[in-house]
């Protein structure tokens, strides 16, 4: 059997001559990001051949909200020229601990109710804005809501069962209304 992947990462471009490359994070939490960490490749399209299976970071610094990575394996800019685009996965997720804290791919697909269970609809994406994240939820129409992500308006998440409770306030869901 073999165990779940997460994609935390996507290669976006060569950086230098030396192997490093600009990576930018699909993950809120920062200790995927450290030395000695290993990530394996994958690509959307399955069919592209994987010229590095795992690698692992030997360098990583912050520069405008992107990461900065050398991995020990790769030496060359060329070596990641053939890396753009792939996407770095981890192999098991990171026990969370703390309340009100989620991985964004256990958000997707829940079910959103309000607080006395009317049905709204489905996450469908998982917005990270500025100021704070935000749910779009698609009900059976195709209409959408953008809901922000927090306890505000968010009162419970249970991610076993898929389910989000609400609490919306009056123009934040117009077929609500």
């Amino acid at each position: 059997m073999q165990s779940e992947r997460i994609t935390i990462g996507k290669i976006i471009k060569p950086h230098g001559i030396h192997g490093e490359c600009v990576v930018f994070s699909l993950s809120d939490i920062g200790k995927h990001w450290v030395r000695g960490k290993v990530f394996f490749i994958s690509w959307d399209d399955q069919n592209v051949h994987q010229t590095v299976p795992k690698v692992t970071i030997e360098t990583v610094r912050y520069s405008n909200q992107k990461l900065l990575i050398k991995f020990a394996e790769i030496n060359q800019r060329s070596e990641i020229e053939r890396l753009v685009g792939s996407y770095l996965e981890i192999e098991t997720r990171t026990p969370i601990k703390q309340k009100w804290i989620f991985y964004i791919d256990d958000l997707l697909d829940c079910q959103v109710y309000t607080e006395t269970l009317d049905y709204i609809g489905v996450v469908v994406e998982v917005l990270e804005l500025p100021a704070n994240h935000c749910i779009e939820v698609r009900n059976e129409l195709g209409d959408t809501a953008i809901i922000p992500f927090l306890k505000k308006f968010v009162k419970k998440v249970d991610i076993e069962n898929k389910k989000i409770i609400v609490k919306p306030i009056e123009g934040l869901i117009d077929w609500l209304e």
